[in-house]
Parts: structure tokens; sequence; C-alpha cells
């Protein structure tokens, strides 16, 4: 958010020094804030895709791996239960240390741990 902040207001700024009206200052506010934003967004999409990808090919338990998520791509946003299926539960206890699973207790099922993880483990089935 600072970044985006820092951004918009180097880039009014520049429009402001070259004669820019206020509303052409504001469009490059405003398109310099959206520049930040679609970097974080794609930063933290190719993070979501390694995380699949060391999930699916390094993990100890990456047969359950591969067995569990494209049940989980079926059912998002909902999750899947450890109860109903065999390889949620044999992958529950290498799930800690991958960043692209989570339990939700409160549900008690297992959910990508963002859109970005969702988004990356369909790219990765197709």
């Amino acid at each position: 958010a600072a970044d985006a902040k820092a951004e918009k207001k180097k880039a009014e700024e520049a429009a402001r020094s070259s004669g820019a009206t206020e509303a052409e200052c504001v469009a490059a506010g405003r398109a310099a804030e959206r520049k930040v934003f679609e970097q974080w967004c794609e930063k933290k999409q190719k993070e979501a895709d390694d995380d699949i990808e060391n999930l699916l090919t390094q993990s100890q338990h990456k047969g359950a791996f591969r067995r569990l998520v494209p049940d989980l791509v079926e059912s998002y946003p909902a999750g899947v239960s450890p109860e109903n299926h065999v390889s949620a539960k044999k992958a529950s206890t290498d799930i800690k240390d991958y960043h692209a699973i989570s339990y939700n207790a409160e549900a008690r099922v297992y959910q990508f741990y963002s859109a970005a993880h969702y988004h990356a483990a369909r790219r990765w089935l197709e």
C-alpha cells in the first residue's frame, strides 16, 4: 500500500510539473497505483504457482496431493472434508509444510490457502 501511494504521488507530481490538468494528474496517479497493484498480483500468483508445483512434485505425499488437488479444484471454494477423502487424511501430516492448502478448523475442511492457489492448481491440472 505504501509503494502504491508513493508511486501515485510521484506520478501526480510529474504530471503537474509537465502542466497537466488536475484530471490528468489524478488519472496518472491512478494508473501508477494500478501498475503497482498488478505487479503485486503477478508476484502473488507466481508464489502460488511455485507453492502448487512444490506440493505436487516435491512433497513426501505428492501422490496423495495429486489425488486431493483435483477434488479441491472441483469443490472450490467449499473445500474437502478429511473424513470423506483418503488422500486428505494421508497428506494431512504434510500439509503444514506447504502454503498452498490449509485446514479450516471451523468448517473442518481442507481448502486452498488463497484464490491464487486455486488458479495455480487449475492451470497445473490443464
